[in-house]
């Protein structure tokens, strides 16, 4: 929640300053009430969530904001002059921060009060019109219960959604956005366990000869065989991503720089051996390495091995050359002006760097590649596969949602149908809608699919238009509707594109309003006011919930607190987890650990203290793990170990060192012990995070139960079974 409202912040703040300026706007026709109600809002809603990260209990202050900017919202309008019943719209603004923010029991909650709220000042400010035009109350009501279905449907999405986001859909490998999580939680362990690790650089060899001579369909099919060949190469000893069209990266914990050039041979020779597709394919790979006594950087190590991937290509291809055999090497003669250029930037920085004037120059190098990568095969609308497989993900897991949240607006329109639109307006947005969900299932088998998605929300924005063009009278109030459409979509695409698609729906509304109305649609500042404001709320919230799904991937991994990895690495780490488990099967074992009576502790003797136990607990359990096994802090005091290649007994050896290895002394002047719940899943099972954490949960809670200070095993069954019968006591204090 925390991380979601400080993502939305900017988005908020640009959403209140466009209310204040339309209330500034209309003050003149509508009297200064809803200019001081919205500055008192918003100073208000400003106040409460104040650094409200470092607060005690934050939803509740997010929730007296939402509160308080609903009623400042309703005093406004109800001091309001004119046609205020007009003005109903605008008290969807709170609910729908919230719903970008809040989980579902919260969202439920505020959308109640927002119902609530806007019934009341229906009724406070135009009785008799409710009563008599029914839609002037039922159609906001409509719009609000739409765009929280969506938000709270995308917030969802964006989560769930982030490990599918993080796999190219062509070869089926990881891409950039889980490399550049787990390069930093690596650089972490690292550090850490004071082990070196390893970077492969992999160039496909004229692989560009391929698509001009047999066409892209080949090439694909090419791409897709070789990523299966190297991954089958490479098994369980590393990790392989698409980095970019042809280039290929792979990163190998605990490797030195002979183990990972004995790699890379094994790659190359894997490729070479036998024709791929028909093809003799080759390949240039340029490894670099850490130091035992110099932590993994990938950035440095990423300019290193590029520069051995050079010096490989420079001296014939097909090779592997670590980072010290390419010597500063010459690079082989670019094929084109765009890589020529690309070429002597990043030559030029890297003389920079050894100058001593430009550091910094392996992640230049970094940038380079991926911007040449996103002018091959990018677009306006989204710049690489990553985007690409975030939009088709996103368009997936709300499709039933924006179905129902549609149909809302569809019963609302239908149940005042032949009274004030008539049953013609009906038709083109119900064509338009058919003709969209046709365009969007031909889109996913399109190389650039965001073409064909950027068409049919085009095309469903004329097609709600022309239902206005059609109406029997003049539904002026019916106008904000019209601003659902861009809630649906604005998560999916970057904010260009949803400026684009927010300004010509505004001239729609605009050109309906004129329409339906001629000039006399201008002379109450509610008519257009309402939903252009309406329009600019949904497009920078709904804008900034998609793009967290992208953003969050390149945010920290570690814990502030205890210097471990936190739950946003376990995230990345799972990802890539399922992946690897797709093609090669491996033992996997989870340990979820506890501090014991943690609460007594903050309780007794402040947070200062309690913070300071959480850190030393952390460092005892970090220095008792073998190097490059993952600890990850998940929540407040307790914390998960994931072991690769680990037998159930191998794991329980492990538990057991973090237990003795909290309790061999104080913390923080105090004796603290740790409980520890155990899970392990044989190579031959499914990979199953959820239903081993369940195990493993089960098997912690009967460590507590038992006494605490101990570690229990669970036994591989399903996550259904009761716990206590299948979790037994290995270890504890006596």
């Amino acid at each position: 929640m925390l991380d979601m409202s400080a993502r939305m912040r900017g988005a908020e703040r640009l959403m209140i300053f466009a209310m204040i300026a339309f209330a500034g706007a209309v003050a003149p026709a509508a009297g200064p009430s809803l200019l001081l109600s919205s500055l008192l809002g918003a100073g208000a809603f400003a106040a409460l969530l104040h650094a409200v990260e470092r607060r005690g209990q934050p939803e509740y202050r997010m929730a007296w904001a939402v509160l308080v900017g609903g009623i400042a919202l309703a005093g406004g309008i109800i001091g309001a002059q004119g046609a205020r019943i007009l003005l109903l719209p605008l008290l969807i603004g709170p609910t729908l921060i919230a719903a970008c923010v809040w989980p579902v029991r919260g969202i439920v909650l505020a959308t109640l009060w927002s119902v609530a709220l806007m019934v009341g000042v229906a009724f406070a400010v135009g009785a008799h019109t409710v009563i008599a035009s029914p839609p002037h109350l039922v159609d906001p009501t409509a719009l609000l219960i739409a765009c929280v279905l969506m938000a709270s449907a995308a917030r969802g999405a964006d989560v769930a959604s982030r490990a599918a986001a993080s796999v190219d859909r062509l070869t089926g490998l990881l891409n950039r956005a889980a490399l550049f999580p787990r390069a930093a939680e690596l650089a972490h362990q690292s550090e850490l366990a004071g082990e070196s690790a390893a970077l492969m650089l992999i160039d496909i060899d004229h692989f560009k000869v391929i698509n001009d001579t047999h066409g892209h369909a080949h090439g694909d099919a090419t791409l897709r065989a070789v990523a299966q060949r190297l991954r089958e190469a490479l098994g369980k000893q590393g990790t392989l991503y698409r980095f970019g069209g042809e280039e290929f990266l792979a990163l190998l914990p605990g490797a030195g720089r002979s183990q990972a050039l004995g790699v890379a041979e094994r790659l190359r020779c894997a490729l070479a051996e036998q024709p791929i597709e028909g093809e003799r394919i080759t390949a240039s790979i340029g490894v670099a390495a850490s130091e035992r006594e110099k932590p993994f950087d990938f950035e440095a190590l990423f300019g290193d091995a590029d520069d051995a991937l050079y010096a490989a290509k420079r001296s014939g291809r097909n090779r592997a050359l670590g980072a010290s055999a390419a010597a500063w090497g010459e690079r082989p003669e670019p094929t084109n002006g765009q890589e020529r250029a690309a070429l002597d930037a990043s030559a030029a920085s890297r003389l920079g760097a050894v100058a001593g004037e430009q550091p910094g120059a392996g992640t230049q190098v970094i940038a380079q590649r991926i911007d040449r990568e996103r002018a091959a095969i990018g677009s306006w609308l989204a710049r690489d596969e990553a985007e690409r497989a975030h939009m088709l993900d996103l368009i997936e897991r709300i499709k039933s949602v924006r179905l129902i949240a549609y149909g809302v607006i569809l019963v609302a329109l239908l149940l005042a149908g032949p009274y004030h639109y008539g049953w013609l307006p009906f038709l083109p947005p119900l064509l338009s809608a058919a003709l969209m969900g046709a365009t969007i299932e031909l889109a996913k088998r399109h190389a650039k699919p965001e073409l064909m998605i950027a068409l049919a929300v085009v095309l469903s924005q004329l097609g709600n238009v022309a239902g206005f063009l059609l109406t029997a009278h003049h539904p002026y109030f019916a106008l904000p509707l019209l601003v659902a459409l861009i809630f649906a979509w604005s998560p999916m695409f970057p904010a260009r594109a949803v400026a684009a698609a927010a300004a010509l729906e505004a001239i729609l509304i605009t050109a309906a309003a004129y329409y339906i109305g001629g000039v006399h649609a201008f002379d109450d500042p509610f008519t257009l006011g309402v939903p252009l404001v309406m329009l600019v709320a949904v497009a920078l919230l709904g804008s900034s919930l998609g793009r967290s799904s992208v953003d969050h991937r390149g945010a920290s991994v570690v814990d502030p607190l205890t210097g471990m990895l936190n739950r946003q690495a376990l995230d990345v780490r799972l990802a890539v987890l399922a992946n690897e488990a797709a093609y090669a099967h491996g033992a996997l074992a989870i340990i979820v650990a506890d501090i014991d009576h943690f609460k007594t502790i903050n309780d007794q003797h402040g947070h200062e203290r309690g913070d300071v136990v959480l850190r030393e607990a952390a460092d005892r359990m970090r220095q008792a793990l073998r190097a490059f096994d993952a600890i990850y802090r998940i929540g407040g005091e307790e914390f998960v170990v994931l072991l690769d290649h680990a037998s159930e007994r191998e794991a329980c050896e492990v538990a057991e060192r973090l237990r003795s290895a909290v309790a061999a002394r104080p913390l923080g002047d105090l004796q603290v012990t740790v409980s520890c719940g155990v899970a392990a899943a044989s190579a031959s099972e499914r990979f199953d995070y959820e239903l081993l954490f369940a195990r493993a949960d089960r098997s912690l809670y009967e460590a507590k139960s038992s006494g605490r200070n101990r570690v229990c095993v669970a036994a591989a069954l399903p996550a259904g079974d009761a716990p206590a019968e299948h979790a037994h006591l290995l270890g504890s204090a006596a």
